[in-house]
């Protein structure tokens, strides 16, 4: 990729991200609000409009659409990037089975930690969906959003590391050794 269409690709995120995010802006600035605690631990768009004192179906449906129109957006991007990389890997593995297996390994670890990070995204649409869902609940929520994916990413790629997951196993055998004396 260019230097150009690198930062072209950069300008695009960034206008897209601004003008979705003034859009949703734009929704809110005239909705009355009944409280003044977002019962969230951190500041979203659902966790505002819990604070309306009227419907807000539009910003609902803008928000969900928005959702999943960035998902879904992301998802074919990081597709389409795995496609190509698996395919040079391939036609580059039929002569250094290396180059295949690394390939893998790096899309694959990539891939748990985005389903991972896309399930807790999941988790917290679908809770504010539940309104007789506990607020504690629905926090702990958000949290494991903020904490889970960041936590368990490397582990995921410790575990695909070779020299990595041999140190764990051999320190592993080793406390078990002294235990089982």
């Amino acid at each position: 990729m260019t230097s150009a269409r690198l930062h072209s690709c950069c300008a695009l995120a960034w206008f897209l991200a601004v003008v979705l995010i003034a859009v949703l802006f734009g929704f809110h600035m005239n909705v009355p609000l009944c409280g003044r605690i977002i019962q969230h631990v951190y500041c979203s768009n659902r966790g505002i409009l819990g604070l309306a004192c009227i419907p807000t179906p539009t910003s609902d449906i803008y928000g969900l659409s928005m959702t999943w129109s960035v998902s879904t957006g992301m998802f074919l991007i990081i597709a389409f990037s795995y496609i190509r990389i698996l395919c040079a890997s391939v036609k580059q593995g039929r002569t250094d089975s290396r180059i295949r297996s690394k390939a893998f390994q790096t899309c694959a670890s990539h891939l748990v930690v985005y389903v991972l990070f896309e399930i807790a995204s999941l988790t917290i649409i679908v809770s504010y969906r539940f309104p007789l869902l506990s607020q504690n609940i629905k926090k702990f929520l958000s949290i494991l959003f903020i904490i889970v994916p960041p936590a368990i990413n490397p582990i995921i790629y410790g575990v695909v590391s070779k020299d990595l997951r041999m140190s764990i196993i051999r320190l592993v055998t080793i406390q078990a050794s002294h235990r089982s004396r």
